[in-house]
């Protein structure tokens, strides 16, 4: 084996691994959000509550870190996503929340993002921006503060 060669698959095998780590982080502090704040944290299943016709969730090719609780009486539904797929494809982070957009704190309904309304349930995600951007899904600390504004 010729050492580019090499140097090429040790590459390739760093990538993989820094991606299963970054999705291994994520997932233990998507868990830690929804036990801190009372949340259960369901994995990849969306509750079949959730209503996805009619929505950009329909789009989804990929659905992971679901997690679900209630905020001031307001059920909600929070996940990562993967709109599209293949080279196309991007991720977004959810918020899905069972009561119209006036339920809503100032937080959640800030410029930028894409609200929508579907069987009482209002969903906001950040949509695709032109160019290339490393940070797609939503923070742990905004996903927070975002889910704290429901209901106040």
């Amino acid at each position: 084996m010729n050492s580019e060669f090499a140097l090429w698959i040790a590459f390739i095998l760093c990538i993989v691994g820094l991606q299963i780590w970054s999705g291994w982080r994520r997932k233990r502090a998507m868990q830690k959000l929804a036990n801190e704040i009372g949340f259960v944290y369901i994995g990849n299943t969306l509750p079949s509550s959730v209503p996805v016709a009619g929505t950009e969730i329909a789009r989804t090719s990929s659905i992971w870190n679901v997690i679900d609780g209630e905020r001031n009486g307001i059920r909600v539904v929070a996940f990562d996503c993967r709109f599209g797929a293949g080279k196309g494809s991007w991720r977004r982070t959810v918020i899905a929340v069972h009561a119209p957009r006036t339920a809503f704190g100032t937080v959640l309904l800030e410029p930028g993002f894409d609200t929508q309304e579907a069987a009482g349930w209002t969903i906001e995600f950040e949509p695709r921006r032109m160019g290339f951007s490393l940070q797609q899904l939503m923070d742990i600390e905004e996903l927070e503060a975002r889910i704290a504004a429901v209901g106040r």
